[in-house]
């Protein structure tokens, strides 16, 4: 069984996917996470689009920020799409 580290513990509750509160929960253990240092980079404004609910989140540098919940639309001004399957 994996052992969660102090940041995961710190930020374990339930949340659903996709949503806002899932995204932020995700943001805040790579702040806390040293280890997240390892992957890079990334400047780039993405919609994650599931069933009805999209997600939109900037990721800038090694900061996840900006999460919310947007319109079809919107997407447009965003970099790229992920589109998934709904849960």
């Amino acid at each position: 069984m994996a052992t969660k580290t102090p940041a995961k513990r710190a930020t374990a509750k339930k949340t659903t996917f996709p949503s806002v509160a899932w995204f932020e929960a995700v943001a805040a253990i790579t702040r806390m996470d040293a280890q997240y240092l390892k992957f890079g980079r990334l400047d780039a404004v993405i919609a994650f689009k599931s069933g009805d609910s999209i997600v939109q989140a900037n990721f800038e540098v090694l900061n996840i920020h900006e999460i919310q919940e947007i319109e079809e639309d919107e997407m447009r001004d965003c970099d790229f799409i992920i589109e998934l399957e709904p849960a």
